[in-house]
Formats: structure tokens, C-alpha cells, sequence
């Protein structure tokens, strides 16, 4: 049995292009406005305590302790208002 290799026709195949045979021209990297404010919001509140507890290091002391509460607190102030928001919106759609 001799078996031999189908020959290819690289101009069929989508995405076989030669050297000389520019491909597609490549679109930019689109992202929706909406994750961008997301992303945006969650390194602001990312980065608010650190600011504070970087200042603290300068010397003001109640700017350390509202860094820290900002720390122990976020997370339970965010679960709060997403509740909260997740009861009205289900209330209102009723």
C-alpha cells in the first residue's frame, strides 16, 4: 500500500495566506463602555484604601484609620447596597 499525502490548496483554507498575500486587515481591540466602568469603579474602590493608609504612613494617623475601616468595611457595605439594589429592582418589576 502506498500511501500518499493529499495536496493542499493553501489559497482555500481560510487563515493559509503566502508571505506575499497581505491577510484580513485586523480589527483594533473593541471593549464595551459598560466594563470599562466596571473595571474603572472596581480600581477606584480597589485603590481608596491604600491611599489612605499610604497617608497614614505620613504621619496622619485618622487617615490610617479610615483606610483600615475602609477594608473591613467595604466588603460588607458592597454586599449591603447590592442587596438592597437586587430588592428594589424585584419589587419594581413585580
Amino acid at each position: 500500500m502506498n500511501h500518499k499525502p493529499a495536496a493542499r490548496n493553501n489559497k482555500s483554507a481560510p487563515g493559509n495566506s503566502t508571505p506575499n498575500e497581505p491577510g484580513p486587515p485586523r480589527r483594533p481591540p473593541q471593549f464595551p463602555l459598560g466594563g470599562l466602568l466596571g473595571l474603572m469603579a472596581v480600581a477606584a474602590v480597589a485603590m481608596a484604601p491604600a491611599y489612605y493608609i499610604l497617608r497614614g504612613q505620613q504621619g496622619e494617623n485618622s487617615a490610617r484609620l479610615v483606610g483600615m475601616l475602609m477594608i473591613l468595611a467595604g466588603p460588607l457595605l458592597l454586599v449591603f447596597v447590592v442587596s438592597s439594589l437586587l430588592s428594589i429592582l424585584r419589587w419594581w418589576n413585580r
